[in-house]
Formats: structure tokens, sequence, C-alpha cells
């Protein structure tokens, strides 16, 4: 059991968390006109200027570096919703607000590849994405103290960057865990052998003496 509950805490690099967060559908605002766009992992369309429609992250990347497309920014990561809620992460030093799993990712990528599309908003929401990835580091870092002295820790709503933060303790953790239980094992099994040991002599001394008896 502990060995797969190791096995499930395997670590993700920065990139693949990347390659991961561009499978999320986003919406875009096409400028040309074409029946159905052929790629290697897909078909898309139709795409029609001025008409919005939903692709991945990574259709919506491949047509923004080519000029073909505006990328909507999601509600989520406009600056008023940002804003409130930084304030509310910063309230509650417990709880983790609800976000998209791949919001860090997602956001770096559309800071690189549709800054026009924020208008006058980019210098602001980059940092409003960049104190709350710090505000809920630091409650990770808080919460894995607190896991170290037995209190209950809170981890619910954590994104995918956060959750590779968390990975190499759980890691050290469950190794810590699953030394204790072979450790726990191997008393056992010694404790069973030496009872079985004894009570065989205790019966091997009663046989002796039941002779002596006789004798």
């Amino acid at each position: 059991m502990a060995t797969s509950m190791l096995g499930s805490f395997s670590s993700f690099t920065p990139s693949e968390m990347e390659f991961n967060a561009e499978c999320i559908d986003i919406d875009i605002v096409p400028n040309f006109s074409l029946r159905r766009l052929q790629l290697i992992e897909g078909e898309y369309g139709p795409f029609r200027p001025s008409m919005s429609m939903t692709v991945p992250l990574w259709v919506a990347r491949f047509l923004k570096r080519r000029r073909r497309c505006q990328i909507v920014i999601p509600d989520w990561l406009k600056l008023d919703k940002l804003e409130e809620l930084l304030d509310e992460e910063r309230r509650d030093e417990r709880v983790f607000k609800e976000l998209p799993y791949h919001y860090y990712e997602i956001s770096q990528i559309l800071f690189q590849e549709a800054k026009d599309d924020f208008g006058g908003d980019l210098h602001m929401v980059r940092e409003k994405v960049r104190d709350i990835h710090s505000v809920r580091r630091n409650k990770i870092h808080n919460g894995l103290s607190k896991l170290r002295s037995s209190a209950p820790v809170e981890l619910d709503n954590i994104a995918g960057a956060e959750v590779c933060l968390i990975q190499p303790f759980m890691q050290s953790t469950l190794h810590r865990f699953y030394r204790h239980e072979q450790a726990a094992q191997a008393a056992k099994t010694n404790a069973a052998e030496a009872a079985e040991a004894a009570a065989a002599q205790a019966m091997a001394a009663a046989a002796q003496a039941r002779q002596l008896r006789r004798g």
C-alpha cells in the first residue's frame, strides 16, 4: 500500500505542467475564414472572422503567434476578479480560494503570448497573479510546518504549481512512513518468532519434567 502511495506522488516539472495546461479550452476570436484547420493533433473549425469559438490553449497559441486571432482573456484573469481574490486569500490564512487547476501556467502563457489582449491591464494583472501565487505559497509552507507537528491542515483547492511545492515534502513523508511500517512489521515478526521459540522451550521443559517424575 505504501509503495502505491509513493508512486502517486511522482514529480511533475514546470514544463510538464505547462504542457498539461495547454490542453485547457479557451475562447478566441479569429480574423480569418477557414472551414477546417488540420493539425497533427486534430481538426478544428470552422473559423469565421469576429465569431468567438472555443479551442485548446495550444491551438490559440499557435494561431496567436501567426496573428490569426485574438485570445479572449478568461473572467478569472480579469483585474477586478484578481483584486477580489487576492483580498480573500489574504483574509483567510487557512483556506485556498478556488481557481483553475492550471491558473498559474495559463496566466504565464497568456502573459507571454497575448500581451495585447490584456489592454492596459497587463502589468497590474501580472502583479496580482504574482501576489496571489506568493500568498498561496506562504499558506502551503505554513501548512506543512503545522503538518510536522501533527496539526490538521486544509489543502483544498490547491493548484498544479502548488502541488509541485508539496510533492518533495509528501514524498519524504511517505518514505519515512514506509520505512517505519517496515520496521514495525519486522519488530512484530521478531516478537512472534521469539514468542514461538519461548513457547516451544516451555513445552520441552514441561515434557522433560513429566518424564523425570515418571522415572
